[in-house]
């Protein structure tokens, strides 16, 4: 990891068996290069350790968690100098003693390496009904699909009534059609990932569209 900025820490076992060491690191090296913390990566980083230390020595290393961007980078550094507290240093030997050190050495120094190549996390779906639909029945439908369609996978969900709509139409608000908004999750708890293309698009169409028949709405 030494072409990478990273952030760790040492603790002695309480047995006297040898030490633990807790980091976070940046997965993408200055020439491009982005361990994916799968198996792969773990394999990959641990022929690194065996090649480089004397054969009377052993250890192992494991990836315990990934995410993208500053954010997940700050929370995760955080979470380290809390556990650790005065015992964190970067790979400078700088020591980050607090919270405001950790954010700052995120979003200062690590910004311009945590460009992602990986896809978006999260989806924005819009179900959209026609003017006069009845927007309790749309709730419902929509409540339907999703449960169907996204079973497994986290999301959230919101109704936008006209009727409800606090602004005017000249400034964005009372679209004359009800419709919701749904923030998904990509990624399901056994790992799938959603499939975005122009056949799975039409197939969510048929199925909010079976479910509106199911619950007697109708929409466009």
């Amino acid at each position: 990891m030494a072409d990478r900025a990273f952030a760790f820490a040492v603790t002695e076992r309480s047995d006297g068996s040898g030490f633990d060491i807790d980091g976070v690191s940046v997965l993408r090296n200055p020439s491009g290069e982005r361990l994916t913390a799968d198996n792969k990566a773990t394999a990959i980083v641990q022929q690194r350790l065996d090649n480089g230390r004397s054969g009377e020595n052993s250890g192992s290393f494991q990836f315990t968690g990934y995410g993208n961007g500053t954010d997940y980078g700050t929370s995760r550094l955080r979470s380290l100098v809390e556990t650790h507290k005065g015992n964190v240093q970067n790979e400078q030997g700088r020591t980050i003693s607090d919270a405001k050190q950790a954010g700052d050495l995120v979003q200062l120094e690590w910004r311009d390496q945590l460009h992602s190549r990986k896809p978006r996390d999260v989806m924005h779906l819009i179900l959209s009904a026609r003017a006069g639909t009845d927007a309790a029945a749309f709730q419902d439908a929509a409540r339907d699909f999703l449960g169907v369609q996204f079973a497994g996978y986290r999301y959230v969900f919101s109704l936008h009534d006209a009727s409800s709509d606090p602004k005017a139409e000249e400034t964005g608000g009372r679209r004359p059609h009800v419709h919701v908004h749904a923030i998904i999750a990509m990624r399901s708890d056994a790992g799938d990932r959603i499939e975005t293309t122009i056949p799975a698009f039409r197939q969510w169409r048929l199925g909010m569209a079976e479910a509106g028949a199911r619950m007697g709405s109708i929409w466009k």
